[in-house]
């Protein structure tokens, strides 16, 4: 469909022209000396105790080592689009979905776009719900379909989602409390 290739095209202009600025934070930093698996557990981790900034510090410092890490990758965008950083979150869907097409997280992606451009709101939102029901143990994945439900004001499934995730949580961000609270 024309939208597709619209996106394919825009997927190669932007991962061309400033994905990987958007990926890498700070170049100049050290790299970690975890695997990517450990990194996105800590950062998880991290985030569970309330400390999401300390969580993207070491997520950005991941990358540096692991720049390829789909999972690392899905984490910072879902991250940055927990703060309506929709620019930087896009940018690394996209690399995603270039990166690695067929995954989870390169599905997500693609579902998470076109909810954002406001396209076949129901059958994006209901591929997004599927993906989280086939995948409960994926919680970034659960966290991204919470913030989607924020956005698209589904209320019922976005407390359901927050309800789930928070179970997970220690303390868990204020950005999360506060998008839960007001769902």
């Amino acid at each position: 469909s024309g939208l597709c290739i619209m996106l394919t095209v825009s997927l190669s202009l932007m991962v061309s022209a400033g994905a990987e600025e958007a990926v890498k934070d700070d170049p100049a930093g050290p790299a970690v000396k975890q695997t990517a698996a450990e990194i996105h557990d800590s950062v998880f981790n991290l985030c569970s105790d309330g400390k999401q900034d300390e969580a993207e510090e070491l997520l950005t410092a991941g990358l540096r080592s692991f720049p390829d890490s789909v999972e690392l990758l899905f984490f910072k965008s879902m991250l940055r689009r927990s703060r309506w950083d929709k620019a930087v979150s896009h940018m690394v869907f996209q690399k995603i979905i270039m990166e690695k097409p067929e995954s989870v997280e390169a599905r997500a992606s693609k579902f998470t776009l076109l909810l954002d451009e406001g396209a076949d709101i129901e059958r994006n939102f209901a591929g997004l719900a599927e993906l989280v029901d086939k995948n409960p143990k994926n919680l970034v994945l659960l966290w991204l379909a919470a913030i989607e439900c924020r956005e698209l004001e589904k209320n019922q499934e976005g407390a359901e989602y927050y309800k789930r995730l928070g179970k997970h949580f220690k303390t868990g961000p204020s950005l999360f409390h506060q998008s839960y609270a007001n769902i």
